[in-house]
């Protein structure tokens, strides 16, 4: 229950921030990114239930994600694939 708090809570401030930030701060982007499954020890127990990508694979995909991102999708929660994901 705790770590579905934390994400709720995780998301409200992206969201709030991304509408302060404009506030001052017209071309300001404030997104949550989501880098997929990332072949970690942390993840390891999940790997044979979802395909998986290195870490540096996973950085250099949301790079990509940073670099196209525009004011109009700020507040958003987007993939590695720059799709947008449901709150």
């Amino acid at each position: 229950m705790s770590y579905r708090a934390s994400k709720a809570a995780l998301n409200q401030i992206v969201r709030t921030a991304s509408i302060e930030l404009r506030r001052r701060n017209k071309q300001s982007v404030v997104v949550a990114l989501h880098p997929g499954t990332v072949a970690t020890a942390l993840s390891e127990k999940y790997l044979n239930r979802h395909p998986s990508i290195p870490a540096e694979a996973a950085a250099t995909r949301l790079l990509e994600v940073v670099r196209a991102l525009r004011p109009e999708h700020s507040g958003g929660f987007y993939d590695y694939a720059m799709g947008p994901l449901p709150w």
